[in-house]
């Protein structure tokens, strides 16, 4: 993986690059492929030039109703996990994430999220901004990071955690355990 500090509308590199390479941005997380320039043919051997492109959501598989890994991107994504025990990350940005149906675990990531699940037992987590999290009918464990968060767990029993902030928890109906930080 090779990482640059900044993103230029082209970038020079040198031997061992070869098509379908990755590279991370610091301070963005994206990821970005290599389309080389008409006169490059993979892989690079001398230092050329190639421009680096973002793949658009349309470009990638739609969400099943079978088990899911959808990750968002620096813009506000909305992803819908369908059913099936989903993984889904919002990354940066204010994202609306929603698990459905299946044991989900679903990460808002950087920014103002709001994360929705359905009836199953899933992991919800907001990291930083102010969040909202939102559990179901499960045994749901809502973990609000930095920020000022609002989580709600729904029914059943379920497990609500912050960190720093004014936060706002519900538990809903069950036996639920509700831990504070600061603020």
């Amino acid at each position: 993986m090779l990482s640059f500090a900044a993103l230029r509308p082209r970038l020079g590199l040198g031997k061992g690059v070869f098509h379908g390479d990755v590279i991370r941005f610091i301070g963005i997380y994206v990821v970005v492929g290599i389309a080389f320039l008409p006169d490059v043919e993979p892989p690079i051997t001398e230092e050329e030039e190639f421009e680096p492109y973002l793949p658009e959501l349309e470009e990638s598989a739609p969400p099943t109703d079978g088990p899911d890994l959808l990750w968002g991107r620096f813009l506000d994504d909305k992803i819908d996990g369908r059913g099936g025990d989903d993984q889904s990350n919002g990354y940066d940005g204010d994202d609306t994430l929603n698990g459905s149906d299946g044991n989900d675990t679903v990460i808002g990531g950087n920014g103002d999220d709001i994360v929705t699940v359905g009836h199953d037992n899933d992991l919800l987590q907001g990291l930083t901004g102010n969040d909202e999290l939102h559990g179901a009918d499960g045994n749901d464990h809502l973990a609000g990071g930095l920020g000022h968060d609002s989580l709600d767990g729904g029914a059943r029993s379920d497990a609500l955690h912050v960190d720093d902030g004014d936060d706002i928890l519900s538990g809903g109906t069950g036996h639920d355990t509700l831990m504070g930080g600061g603020g």
